[in-house]
């Protein structure tokens, strides 16, 4: 009767082993798109149309922005300068979402633009189409944006613009 009951007691460790696995190692991913892309969706639509009238619903008054080389942009005037900044130089500009992941409170994405540079900006334009890609790590609490860094091809855009690059020039000995 003894070993009747240690051979029960192995058995039902095994089972609840077995049932814990299962019920704590075979849980499914919480779906972090359902809550973050309408976040990203507004995103995009506010760079695909300059209107502002929502952009505090999307990014975080203390928001921060790097990206490439350039100073960083701090705040949602900062943001708003970025983007009309853009759209002034690219008045047709058009940003696509190729390729987007959610984690909790992250979004990375990979991204295009297309536009015709027609429209002043810190340089003359040229007339000339882009179309370049980029990355950006988004960084989200209470569900706005807080960080934003972003990576892109600037030398395709600026080939794409007509510019081209130089070796520096060697100093007569």
């Amino acid at each position: 009767m003894n070993n009747k009951i240690q051979q029960m007691l192995r058995t039902f460790s095994i089972l609840l082993a077995i049932v814990i696995v299962l019920t704590t190692g075979c849980q499914q991913q919480r779906d972090h798109s359902k809550e973050l892309k309408p976040i990203l969706d507004k995103g995009v639509e506010i760079w695909n149309t300059g209107n502002f009238e929502e952009v505090d619903k999307v990014w975080d008054s203390g928001v921060v922005r790097s990206a490439n080389e350039l100073p960083e942009v701090k705040g949602i005037d900062g943001i708003k300068k970025v983007i009309t900044s853009f759209r002034t130089a690219f008045p047709d500009l058009k940003l696509a979402i190729d390729e987007e992941i959610y984690a909790e409170n992250k979004i990375t994405i990979r991204w295009t633009v297309t536009g015709t540079n027609t429209g002043p900006g810190e340089m003359p334009p040229t007339g000339n189409k882009v179309n370049f890609w980029g990355i950006s790590v988004l960084h989200l609490a209470n569900g706005k944006l807080t960080k934003e860094f972003v990576a892109f091809d600037n030398r395709a855009l600026m080939e794409q613009l007509g510019y081209t690059m130089a070796p520096p020039l060697k100093e007569a000995n």
